[in-house]
């Protein structure tokens, strides 16, 4: 339902309500939507005119694309976890392997996974009217492998042809902090 929230505006000012919402773990979604104002379709509103609004469909769980659909074709990789389980996360703080699965820091050594840990941390996310922002502050789980202090914003906004993404890193630690950072979509 969040993510129906952030994705169409009309949903957001309350003009078309969320009656109902029935999801197939990860297959798909279906939701039930009434209009309060009779000059607007619900229906039409959430899919587009005749199909033309460009779809962006994100993930709380590292602030992930899912689906991005123009003219009923998908651009994005759906996802078939017999291949590959995401379809564009976001690499934070390593990008690759670390050595032995882990990293030193003034001579501690840290556990990090392949491509770090924001993928599979659950980012905050932010409705807005033009775009969808999702953040993620350093917490007592990053901090077992990541000992600084920081903030990750996500953002992403729908332009008329395109979905344009933002991704800013705040050091909010008062040392230097390292880090690396990438994006990895998968297209169709």
């Amino acid at each position: 339902k969040r993510l129906f929230e952030l994705e169409i505006p009309e949903i957001q000012d309350g003009t078309i309500v969320i009656k109902g919402v029935s999801r197939e773990a990860g297959s798909r979604s279906k939701i039930a939507v009434v209009s309060r104002d009779e000059n607007v379709d619900a229906i039409g509103s959430c899919i587009g005119k005749n199909g033309m609004r460009i779809n962006a469909i994100l993930s709380e769980l590292g602030g992930e694309p899912i689906a991005i659909s123009k003219d009923g074709s998908d651009y994005l990789w759906h996802r078939d976890p017999a291949y590959w389980r995401s379809s564009a996360p976001l690499l934070f703080p390593a990008v690759g392997r670390c050595r032995g699965g882990e990293w030193s820091h003034e001579g501690k050594n840290y556990p990090m996974g392949t491509h770090g840990f924001a993928r599979g941390q659950v980012m905050k996310a932010v409705a807005m009217r033009d775009y969808a922002e999702f953040t993620l502050k350093d917490n007592e789980e990053t901090r077992k492998s990541y000992p600084f202090s920081f903030s990750l914003r996500r953002r992403f906004k729908l332009a008329k042809n395109a979905l344009i993404e933002t991704v800013t890193v705040t050091n909010t630690d008062d040392c230097d902090i390292f880090f690396g950072m990438g994006l990895h979509p998968g297209f169709m």
